[in-house]
């Protein structure tokens, strides 16, 4: 392995993990900083959100927060007070000088522990010297019976038809 290739991968994975500290503490002004100005987000369920500026206003608007506490209150659990998301296994692939891509595990633990884990399908950049997501693409395969993130089991759910599995 050449050494350019050891440095984008180092680079590519600040970029992955600075996204999940970012989303922890809606540090919105820093995510802006990791996406392509054309990129693309897939989040869960395949709603396709293009341009970053789109992509950050949906996550700025998103609030998850204040969505996760409206379900738990619903339900006479707890408001949610911890949220990690922790990424694993990464295999990165650097196509050429200008473009990679790669697969990344995650696993999301709130208060009530494992809430969810599932995929990034990532495709980055180089842009003026710094590795950007260009498309990222977040699948689901697991939520956790008591997850916090229950709000999202129905795009869960759309994902797993779509591509022909059942959970």
């Amino acid at each position: 392995m050449e050494l350019p290739d050891v440095i984008a991968r180092q680079d590519i994975q600040r970029v992955i993990n600075a996204y999940a500290v970012c989303f922890d503490y809606m540090i919105w002004d820093r995510m802006e900083t990791l996406w392509a100005d054309d990129a693309v987000l897939i989040p869960p369920g395949g709603t396709r959100i293009e341009g970053r500026a789109a992509i950050m206003s949906r996550l700025r608007r998103m609030e998850i927060r204040d969505l996760i506490a409206a379900g738990a209150a619903a339900a006479g659990r707890a408001p949610l007070t911890f949220m990690r998301h922790h990424v694993t296994t990464c295999d990165i692939t650097i196509d050429d000088a200008t473009t990679a891509h790669g697969t990344t595990y995650f696993a999301v633990i709130t208060d009530a522990g494992l809430d969810q884990a599932g995929v990034y399908r990532d495709e980055f950049r180089r842009i003026d010297g710094r590795w950007l997501f260009s498309v990222r693409r977040a699948r689901v395969d697991l939520i956790t019976p008591d997850a916090y993130f229950g709000v999202t089991r129905a795009a869960v759910a759309a994902d797993l038809a779509r591509e022909g599995l059942d959970r």
